[in-house]
């Protein structure tokens, strides 16, 4: 075990027992930089536990990954966002999921929309394996100004090729509330 200690931060690395609870990493920061007139102790600057810069990978970069639950009592959440542009009416676009789980559609035709992402895509951009279970929150957004737009999945509906090209095991199947398959 590695230990840096002062007053009112803590950082311990390695394996430890904290009142019998295993433990691997432990980083307290409670102290404050200023007191104000009415005895609230507080800091000027934002604290930070823990900062990652992961980038240029060909195949992921994960800031963190692994197994187990996370437990916080604050907010953790991504702010990026991908923008999906609907130009062509009578269309469905693919789209996938590689930097962010939020899609913003600027759809500027009627009659078009987009398919959700397909299982392969999703393992891939998780990093998980075949038979691995998963659930991803995915929010899409139209823009403001567009027009109508629909979002597909698992469907029989013909290209222009009077194909069916998402009636295919790999796109989601849509359902409703109550789990039985939506729009049939």
């Amino acid at each position: 075990m590695i230990g840096f200690n002062a007053k009112d931060r803590q950082a311990i690395f390695g394996t430890w027992h904290s009142l019998g609870q295993p433990m691997l990493t432990r980083l307290v920061d409670t102290a404050t930089d200023y007191t104000d007139s009415n005895g609230k102790k507080w800091g000027f600057l934002p604290k930070y536990g823990i900062i990652f810069d992961i980038e240029n990978s060909m195949s992921g970069n994960f800031a963190f990954a692994g197994k187990g639950s996370g437990a916080l009592n604050g907010f953790v959440d991504g702010f990026r966002f991908d923008k999906v542009k609907v130009d062509k009416a009578n269309t469905i676009y693919d789209v996938e999921i590689k930097d962010s789980n939020r899609l913003i559609v600027a759809c500027a035709v009627s009659n078009a929309g987009i398919a959700l992402p397909r299982l392969p895509a999703m393992r891939s951009t998780l990093g998980i394996g075949q038979d691995t279970p998963f659930a991803f929150r995915l929010t899409v957004t139209s823009d403001l100004g567009a027009g109508d737009f629909v979002i597909f999945g698992r469907n029989k509906n013909k290209n222009s090729k009077q194909e069916t090209p998402w009636d295919k095991e790999d796109y989601p199947l849509l359902t409703t509330w109550n789990g039985e398959q939506w729009g049939i």
